[in-house]
């Protein structure tokens, strides 16, 4: 089943309001300005730099961010805490990434071009991360079992695809 982008969006969207989490498009904050986007957990927020907000030919690279927020945001929900130490972040990270991969996948754009290219961003992403754990396949199986839970409470939070 291929959704469009908006369609994969508003999933992404449902979950957020059923769970109060606001998304700002902005650049008022430092990070944002750097064209960074982040999940508060302190705000309970998502913000993405308004400039990645269209839906035009970068939608697979923004619908992606947002999808990777919204894992990072079922932290609380899920009882999943992220250290302060670089391992702890680089496995959150994992969780997330995998976790957007997989709605990525589910969601499942027509496009061949662009999912390679979205593919190998992942990869790279991943690869990046990765390198900072240690007991690498204990912890990618653990980061994937807990991807998959968090795909599956934001898809019943959002809406079955």
């Amino acid at each position: 089943m291929s959704f469009t982008p908006e369609e994969a969006y508003n999933i992404a969207i449902r979950y957020l309001k059923g769970e109060n989490i606001k998304i700002i498009y902005s650049k008022e904050s430092k990070k944002i300005a750097n064209g960074e986007s982040y999940y508060s957990p302190l705000e309970n927020e998502i913000k993405i730099p308004s400039s990645e907000v269209a839906l035009n030919s970068k939608e697979v690279y923004f619908l992606s961010t947002v999808f990777h927020e919204c894992i990072h945001s079922t932290m609380k929900a899920l009882k999943r805490e992220c250290g302060t130490n670089e391992e702890d972040y680089a496995f959150e990270e994992l969780v997330a990434e995998i976790g957007a991969t997989m709605l990525m996948n589910k969601v499942s754009f027509n496009n061949e071009r662009v999912n390679i290219v979205l593919a190998s961003k992942q990869v790279c992403y991943l690869s990046c991360w990765k390198s900072k754990i240690s007991s690498e396949d204990k912890n990618l199986r653990k980061a994937q079992n807990l991807a998959k839970e968090a795909v599956e409470y934001i898809l019943n939070k959002g809406g079955k695809l």
